[in-house]
């Protein structure tokens, strides 16, 4: 009998790589728009848990797919729903 966690627990998967989950977590409106999926916080700002850490999804982005933040650059989002 295979007791690997795997085994014991089916609904364990292997992690997939965070820019994967970012893409998957997002839809394109068509005129443009990335609306996020997942998990706000309270004042509407994406989040996504990296090694059980709450981050938000804006910076996150920013440094998977451009790299480090300046020291000093404020990274958000703009929206232009009301």
């Amino acid at each position: 009998m295979d007791t690997t966690a795997a085994s014991r627990a089916p609904s364990l998967r292997a992690a997939q790589p965070v820019d994967q989950r970012i893409r998957d977590s997002f839809s394109v409106t068509e005129d443009g728009h990335w609306l996020w999926r997942l998990r706000v916080d309270q004042d509407g700002y994406g989040q996504m848990k990296i090694n059980r850490t709450s981050r938000p999804v804006a910076r996150l982005i920013y440094e998977v797919f451009v790299g480090d933040i300046p020291e000093g650059c404020v990274v958000g989002f703009f929206s232009t729903a009301s």
